[in-house]
């Protein structure tokens, strides 16, 4: 959520930094997956372990999982998933999750890129590649986005709660008890968001 991130860069995030399974799994994966995409696709692949920063915007920062070079096709960048049952169906008919493609999207903004090849093992069994290529103008809404958000957090201005469970947890770590017979006026305004999406 968006008070997750903005917390995790004012470095007050009340929330533990422990790694899920799925994580950790995916993480074991990683390197068999991308050995795999190279191999199929006859490229070079290789770490990437440096922070990556936009040479323009140094709020943009990338940590890519590889980096390919192609005789036919140049450099780019690979971004290697390992996807869930759960979410196989996000993956149909040559899609890729929102989620993914504004990641690579970023990652492409930063390195300059053309595109980005997303190899993913899904289920632990099916193995799927998709092609994403580069969108100045999804590029240029995430430069302004991204912009704005971090200049709230060098001026300590919290992002508006946003309803999600990830924030609903942050709320209850942040404020665990209430305050019995304590009231707090709300203006009409902070409640705009929530009431705008019901």
């Amino acid at each position: 959520s968006p008070l997750s991130v903005y917390l995790d860069k004012i470095g007050e995030s009340p929330l533990e930094d422990t790694t899920s399974e799925a994580a950790f799994w995916g993480t074991q994966l990683e390197d068999v997956i991308a050995r795999h995409y190279a191999e199929t696709n006859g490229v070079k692949i290789r770490r990437n372990n440096h922070i990556l920063i936009h040479p323009k915007y140094p709020w943009m920062i990338a940590n890519i999982d590889r980096e390919a070079y192609s005789d036919t096709r140049g450099r780019y960048g690979v971004e290697v998933k390992t996807v869930g049952l759960r979410n196989a169906h996000l993956w149909d008919d040559d899609d890729v999750p929102i989620i993914y493609v504004l990641q690579m999207q970023h990652y492409m903004a930063v390195t300059g890129w053309d595109f980005f090849v997303c190899p993913a093992l899904i289920g632990g069994q099916r193995y799927i590649e998709r092609e994403i290529p580069r969108d100045e103008a999804i590029i240029a809404t995430l430069i302004e986005a991204e912009g704005e958000f971090m200049d709230k957090v060098q001026r300590r201005i919290p992002p508006a709660w946003d309803g999600s469970q990830q924030a609903g947890q942050i709320l209850k770590a942040l404020y665990p008890k209430a305050e019995p017979g304590k009231q707090i006026a709300l203006p009409s305004t902070s409640l705009a968001p929530i009431l705008a999406r019901q």
